[in-house]
């Protein structure tokens, strides 16, 4: 090893590996799952896998124990290594999306729309959980994104080229990006809908 703290950055990462790998399984059952219109098993597991990036926020924040000049004494040995590299990431990245796809099929199925599901909740129960749970994933992996974009400034600053050769610039436009794009912007329609109904 470089320096002491290069076996601590490693286990860290190798844990995200294992949880991303975990979160994949799961995401590829729960499309299954959404498919059969098995909405209780597919929450469940969706829980499950909210539960995971939980856990990756608290083992992101053992690299927080190192300094960041600490970091730089192994950070050469990394070479051009990234977290974009991450087979884990990638695989999230490709399927969390479709969760949206198998979701509103199973919408389509039913004959009901994203805005009848939240307005009427007794009739829907199901497909609401569905829906936060979705949420509930798309904001955590927000907010696992934020938090590895503040570790990356705290360790080499702002102004400074990430490992991989991306800037920090393009890494924190990245922050802007959500998984279910359709379910922040029914949040607009909702509100407009109940300040429709306040003026009558």
């Amino acid at each position: 090893m470089a320096h002491h703290d290069e076996l601590q950055f490693q286990v860290v990462h190798q844990v995200f590996e294992l949880w991303w790998k975990e979160s994949a399984f799961e995401l590829r059952t729960i499309r299954t799952l959404l498919g059969k219109g098995d909405l209780p098993y597919a929450i469940r597991l969706m829980q499950r896998v909210i539960r995971t990036q939980h856990l990756m926020l608290e083992n992101l924040r053992m690299l927080e124990s190192m300094t960041p000049w600490e970091f730089h004494a192994f950070r050469k040995v990394l070479e051009d290594g990234a977290g974009t590299d991450s087979p884990g990431f990638h695989a999230l990245m490709r399927l969390s999306p479709l969760l949206w796809d198998d979701y509103k099929a199973l919408l389509e199925r039913e004959g009901v729309t994203l805005i009848e599901v939240y307005t009427q909740p007794q009739h829907y129960p199901l497909l609401l959980a569905m829906a936060e749970a979705l949420i509930d994933y798309d904001e955590i992996f927000q907010l696992f994104r934020t938090q590895h974009f503040k570790l990356a400034i705290r360790m080499i600053g702002p102004g400074s080229m990430g490992t991989g050769g991306t800037s920090m610039q393009v890494l924190e436009r990245t922050l802007r990006d959500a998984f279910y794009p359709e379910l922040w912007q029914v949040r607009n329609e909702l509100t407009e809908l109940a300040n429709q109904q306040g003026e009558r």
